[in-house]
C-alpha cells in the first residue's frame, strides 16, 4: 500500500551500513532477522558497523484477515483485501484472507477441533484458521454489532488461546461501527483471543477503498497506518513463530 506520492509505509526495512562488507556476522543478521524501524539497537560486540539504525526484531506470522460479510456485493471485504495488500507490500508475514462467501458453513452443530476431523469441504478453512498466528477481524456493523455469518464462523472453532486479534468495523455510514467494534472486543476475550486495541473503524466506506481495495482517500491513510502498526506490534509479542533465529 502506498503513501501519497507514492511512497512505501516503512514497516519493514532491512538497512545497515557496513564499515567491513566481507563480515560474515553481518550477513548472517541480515539473513536471520526480520528488522522494524523503532527505539531498539543491535549490536554484535565486534565493532563491524559503521552505523546502524534503529531496530526493532518482529517475530514473522501467519495472519488471516476474515471477511465477515456473507453478501455477494459486501463493500466491507474491500477494507479486507486493503489491509492484506498493505501488509504484503510492507510487511513479511505470510498473508490470507478468509472471505465467508467462501465458506457457506451450516448453523453450529459441532466444532472444528482438528483438520482430520473437519467435513472434508470445510477442511481448507480449518487448516488456514488452526495454522494462523494472528486475526484482524473485519465485519460491517448491522443493527448494532457484528454479522451473523461472522460469528457462526468463529463458533465452528475451539478457542483462539493468546492470538493477538485486530479488529475492524465498516460501514456505508459516519460513524464507522463503532458498537460492532465493541462487540468484537468482547467475542475475542470470550474465545481467549487478546484484541489490539487500536481499532479500525471504516465510516462511508465506498468513499475510502474502490471495489480492488484500494485506498482511494488520502486522509484515511494515518488511521490505516496506527491500526496495522499497533497489531503488528502486539503480535510479535505474541506470535508462537520464533524470529528467524536469535544470535
Amino acid at each position: 500500500m502506498s503513501l501519497p506520492g507514492g511512497q512505501v509505509a516503512p514497516y519493514f526495512e532491512e538497512r545497515f551500513v557496513f564499515e567491513n562488507s566481507d563480515c560474515c556476522s553481518c550477513t548472517s543478521i541480515r539473513d536471520r532477522f526480520s528488522l522494524c524501524e523503532t527505539n531498539f539497537s543491535l549490536s554484535t560486540g565486534n565493532n563491524c558497523f559503521t552505523s546502524l539504525l534503529i531496530y526493532k526484531v518482529f517475530r514473522f506470522m501467519k495472519i488471516e484477515i476474515i471477511s465477515g460479510s456473507a453478501r455477494k456485493q459486501s463493500t466491507s471485504v474491500r477494507v479486507a483485501y486493503a489491509l492484506q495488500k498493505w501488509l504484503s507490500e510492507s510487511a513479511n508475514h505470510t498473508i490470507g484472507v478468509i472471505d465467508c462467501r467462501d465458506f457457506v458453513l451450516p448453523p453450529l452443530q459441532t466444532v472444528f477441533k482438528s483438520v482430520d476431523t473437519t467435513p472434508e469441504a470445510f477442511r481448507p478453512l480449518t487448516k488456514k484458521f488452526f495454522e494462523a498466528d494472528a486475526f484482524i477481524w473485519v465485519s460491517p456493523e448491522y443493527n448494532g454489532s457484528y454479522v451473523a455469518a461472522f460469528k457462526n464462523l468463529i463458533d465452528h472453532f475451539p478457542k483462539q488461546l493468546h492470538k493477538p486479534v485486530g479488529i475492524v468495523s465498516v460501514t456505508n455510514g459516519a460513524l464507522g461501527g463503532m458498537r460492532a467494534a465493541q462487540q468484537m472486543i468482547l467475542l475475542a476475550a470470550a474465545v481467549f483471543a487478546i484484541p489490539s486495541p487500536q481499532l479500525l473503524l471504516v465510516p462511508q466506506v465506498e468513499k475510502r477503498f474502490d471495489a480492488e481495495g484500494n485506498l482511494i482517500d488520502d486522509s484515511f491513510y494515518n488511521p490505516v497506518h496506527n491500526f496495522i502498526s499497533e497489531f503488528l506490534w502486539l503480535g510479535s509479542r505474541l506470535a508462537k513463530h520464533p524470529a528467524a533465529a536469535t544470535p
